[in-house]
């Protein structure tokens, strides 16, 4: 378990330094679209900007569960994911207001393409920081052996591609004076970016309506842990394993006797969490909670009931 905790704590940091690597990336398109503004490498930009989003939402997400002695901070999470996808809406809004914009300006000026051949330096610099977020996020999951990791190097690698379209398209339509050819890696471009807002969209979906639930996760968890429960003279409650983007939250809740010791609970706990992550390597974090047994419960309360009846007639 101790090992685990390292493992995503590290891996934690790794995503962090691929976000500043994304950020940068923002950063020198926003300046390039200032000065040698035109439709594909704006284009790029919102790429970029919708890759740190979803970036972003694994990261906070991995850093809240590699902190395995500390519940699971469900609901800032749902805000954090409501937040990006506002944020990803709003974007991709604007940018299809001004890709509107581009294509009526075609159609009523028409003219050559002035794509400056210089803004391809943006997008060169852009996917040499790519193939560097690509090698560093491989490096971490060999490393880390961390699921995340393997996921966003995935994503990296198809973000290569999407830079090397865009210096290709720049290249091509800056020499060509093609307005077709501005067009057509525009439209490519932004499948790439839609790439992104579909996976930002459908986790944060998920995570606000609760569909993210995995009810065979959920029994297979609840089975293998019945044992221990059962030495303990505890029993299950509820389990939910929930998934979040590449890896498992899972929420254990617990009847035991009310008489049980703290130290017998966080015994019994520990074990319930070894077991769980040592069974599922996609599980990175575990929260259990204790309730008293439903029969303590019942006597505590008709106890009370008789106290209460018994103070109104001495009051008579």
């Amino acid at each position: 378990m101790a090992n685990l905790t390292l493992r995503l704590k590290w891996s934690s940091r790794v995503l962090a330094y691929t976000f500043a690597l994304g950020l940068v990336g923002v950063l020198i398109d926003s300046v390039f679209v200032v000065f040698m503004n035109n439709i594909i490498l704006f284009t790029d930009l919102v790429h970029w900007v919708t890759d740190s989003l979803l970036e972003l939402t694994l990261l906070l997400g991995l850093y809240f569960a590699s902190r395995l002695s500390r519940r699971y901070p469900m609901g800032v999470v749902v805000l954090e994911s409501t937040l990006g996808l506002l944020i990803a809406l709003t974007v991709v809004g604007v940018y299809f207001y001004v890709f509107y914009d581009f294509l009526n300006g075609l159609l009523y000026a028409g003219g050559a393409a002035t794509v400056n051949m210089y803004s391809s330096i943006a997008t060169i610099a852009g996917t040499a920081l790519t193939v560097l977020t690509y090698t560093t996020l491989r490096r971490g999951f060999e490393k880390y052996n961390v699921e995340t990791l393997r996921y966003e190097s995935t994503h990296a690698l198809v973000d290569v591609l999407a830079g090397v379209t865009a210096t290709v398209g720049i290249l091509a339509t800056s020499i060509t004076k093609s307005t077709a050819l501005e067009v057509l890696f525009t439209v490519v471009l932004m499948m790439f970016i839609l790439h992104s807002v579909q996976g930002i969209v459908s986790d944060s979906v998920s995570l606000i309506r609760g569909e993210n639930l995995d009810y065979k996760m959920s029994l297979a968890v609840m089975n293998s842990i019945q044992d221990l429960l059962a030495s303990a003279g505890a029993r299950v409650k509820s389990v939910e394993a929930r998934k979040l983007a590449s890896f498992y939250v899972i929420g254990v809740e617990v009847y035991i006797d009310p008489l049980t010791t703290i130290r017998d609970a966080f015994k019994l706990r520990r074990k319930i969490v070894k077991r769980v992550i040592d069974l599922y390597d996609s599980v990175y974090h575990v929260d259990v909670r204790f309730h008293p047994e439903v029969s303590f419960e019942r006597v505590e309360e008709g106890e009370r009931s008789r106290g209460e009846e018994l103070k109104a007639r001495r009051k008579r």
